[in-house]
């Protein structure tokens, strides 16, 4: 991870178990879930230098976009957003697996 100092206290990648016994309270971190499996979490050494957009500068890596698709993006209509949304909910359906989870106990 390039976003901190190359000698920082901390490590630079913990894995995620039980955050709130690995990472002391109080201390800023990001932190990416991967569902069933373990996730990951970075400790933020210095606040003032962590860059605000790191989040959406990993995503857009991991999915090739330059910085024109996801920087300064112009705002969309309520509409435009509703039929997007509608439209995903639709793909994602057939891998719901909250679907499967019997509710009635």
């Amino acid at each position: 991870m390039e976003c901190e100092e190359e000698y920082a206290d901390n490590k630079k990648l913990i894995e995620i178990k039980d955050l709130r016994k690995q990472i002391p309270k109080g201390f800023s971190y990001f932190a990416v879930d991967f569902g069933l499996s373990n996730g990951f979490a970075h400790v933020i050494e210095r606040n003032d230098t962590f860059p605000a957009t790191f989040a959406h500068e990993i995503i857009a890596g991991m999915l090739d976009l330059p910085a024109n698709k996801w920087r300064h993006r112009k705002p969309q209509e309520f509409s435009e957003i509703k039929a997007k949304c509608d439209a995903m909910k639709a793909a994602w359906d057939p891998y719901d697996w909250t679907k499967r989870i019997d509710r009635s106990s």
